[in-house]
């Protein structure tokens, strides 16, 4: 699986990775030190949704 592009979606793309875990449902999390945002990802590598002050105005991975 990858996850992140250099060109094309901006959720795809990752300025300084500061840590990813799995979770136990098999998603994953990325945490963007540069963006200073959490990114959500499913266990199949698709983008789900993003948290953080750089992602205001985006829908808040709890209001999912």
């Amino acid at each position: 699986m990858q996850i992140g592009t250099v060109e094309g979606d901006p959720a795809l793309q990752f300025f300084e990775i500061a840590g990813i875990v799995r979770l136990d449902d098999g998603a994953i999390v990325v945490l963007d030190g540069g963006a200073r945002e959490l990114r959500y990802f499913g266990a199949d590598g698709r983008f789900i949704n993003r948290a953080g002050p750089e992602a205001a105005g985006q829908a808040s991975f709890a209001g999912q």
